[in-house]
């Protein structure tokens, strides 16, 4: 897959993850897993590969490598669960063939160890709008029933787990019934 040119994101080959810093030959985003899936597919709705990517499972999000200062101009949309990282600034990365909680959604190639930061942030922008206005508009939560991004939803159930901040469960208002139900829409008789 990569002979010669490794990113300088990967670890050494031999090992299965490691704490690699952001550094003048890389950087990357961070988006929370629960609608950061949509960016994949708004990714593949707008023809691109969308480069590499991997998820955190333990964190919750999904990260694109993306050359240095890929993301220096994007707005700050950190409320709406955009995470730009810092130089300096340390990630967790699975080796090359992913680990378990942390595998490779697109593993890097030599022809492509990069996510093109134009084209995440056009579909970042597809699934939750404008990145000037969505700190402001603070986070996106996803409808279990729909699948719909959406920041007007309906907490209608809470997992908590041992270790991590649990899960929630959220309808959009199109879903929500003041029940935790689904709306069924009324069948002519």
């Amino acid at each position: 897959m990569i002979a010669d040119r490794t990113p300088p994101y990967l670890p050494a080959p031999s090992t299965r993850s490691a704490l690699m810093g952001v550094d003048e030959r890389w950087s990357a985003v961070r988006v929370l897993s629960h609608w950061s899936h949509l960016v994949l597919g708004a990714l593949g709705a707008l023809g691109a590969q969308g480069g590499p990517a991997f998820e955190d499972l333990g964190l919750c999000h999904i990260v694109w490598p993306l050359p240095p200062g890929g993301a220096d101009d994007w707005p700050d949309a950190t409320a709406a669960g955009v995470l730009p990282t810092e130089p300096g600034e340390r990630l967790l990365v699975p080796g090359l063939k992913g680990m378990p909680g942390m595998p490779w959604l697109h593993p890097p190639a030599a022809e492509r160890p990069f996510t093109d930061p134009g084209v995440l942030r056009r579909a970042v922008e597809t699934v939750i709008g404008s990145l000037e206005d969505a700190g402001a508009l603070g986070p996106v939560a996803v409808c279990h029933e729909c699948g719909a991004a959406t920041r007007d939803a309906e907490l209608v159930a809470f997992t908590p787990q041992m270790c991590g901040p649990g899960w929630s469960t959220y309808e959009c208002r199109s879903c929500y019934d003041g029940r935790g139900r689904r709306r069924t829409p009324e069948v002519p008789r």
